[in-house]
């Protein structure tokens, strides 16, 4: 795969295909575009940094990111996107008309054969552009636009904010399934306090990446690639109010033991465990996480 940050760039170079979006968590009806776009030799996938509504939005809170930038070009190149062109949202696209940003972004560097785009796809200043839009277009610079309809999982319409308020309310394995793939969070291992470890559970303490969506607080089971390697564990969120510890992110890793310091781990969310709660004791601490590994060894079958 090769990223460009600059359409000039793009000139001397074949595409076929085109498709322009933020895809943020590269979903189930992400992944019905990627599948129309590479039917075609020579794809490119147009999207932003910043994400169009972490400008559009700036004074709201909680505009957490399902897939971060990397996560993103990771999952695309996974599903044979052969190129990525990033382009800063700032003022200037922002204040771009519809039918300027088609011809700067598409006509004037690109001259694709075909554009897909979802269902609700729109553009351009106060989002005036849309499929019909690209058709008229197209009639006139020659590409084909293709449409594609909303995407439902279980009966269930796929959409980024729908799955960005399940997670936000733990609801790990519903969103997981609109993905197409467990929710993940990628992450350096930070020192702790090595409380768990006092517990006979030891820990590895998480950074909280910038911009990322976490779940909400709770235990979670989760696997953990580490080295290019998968284990099973469980995963703590939140204020830990037995220690009146500060808010966290933790995982505790089966049958492993090694130095995690500075590491990149990988934490899948597979299903939701319990809530957080204070217990009186540690010793009912250890009771209680003796119960959800548990949980968890059944529910992974080991």
């Amino acid at each position: 795969m090769k990223i460009f940050k600059n359409p000039d760039a793009l000139k001397d170079i074949k595409i076929e295909s085109v498709s322009v979006g933020t895809f943020d968590g590269v979903h189930s009806g992400h992944i019905r575009i990627i599948n129309e776009l590479i039917k075609s030799q020579h794809s490119l996938i147009i999207t932003f940094e910043p994400y169009p509504r972490e400008v559009l939005f700036k004074d709201k809170k909680n505009l957490k990111r399902i897939t971060s930038l990397e996560e993103k070009t990771e999952i695309l190149n996974y599903l044979g996107i052969e190129n990525i062109l990033v382009l800063t949202f700032d003022s200037y696209l922002l204040s771009m008309a519809a039918d300027d940003f088609i011809k700067w972004a598409l006509i004037d560097h690109i001259k694709p054969l075909k554009v897909v785009v979802g269902y609700n796809h729109r553009f351009g200043k106060n989002g005036t552009g849309n499929f019909h839009s690209l058709v008229n277009m197209g009639k006139c610079y020659g590409f084909e636009t293709i449409q594609i309809p909303q995407v439902f999982v279980n009966e269930i319409p796929v959409s980024s904010s729908l799955i960005r308020t399940q997670i936000s309310n733990g609801k790990v394995s519903e969103a997981s399934a609109l993905l197409g793939r467990p929710y993940s969070v990628s992450s350096k291992v930070i020192t702790g306090n090595r409380i768990g470890r006092k517990l006979d559970y030891p820990t590895a303490n998480l950074e909280i990446p910038q911009n990322k969506l976490i779940p909400k607080s709770g235990v979670y089971g989760v696997t953990i690639t580490y080295n290019n390697q998968k284990f099973i564990g469980m995963a703590s969120i939140g204020q830990f109010p037995t220690f009146n510890k500060p808010f966290g992110f933790e995982v505790n890793i089966f049958d492993f033991n090694g130095d995690l310091l500075n590491k990149k781990l990988k934490i899948e969310f597979i299903f939701y465990i319990r809530e957080n709660r204070k217990f009186d004791s540690s010793e009912q601490l250890k009771l209680q996480l003796n119960k959800d590994k548990e949980i968890a060894r059944k529910f992974f079958h080991i």
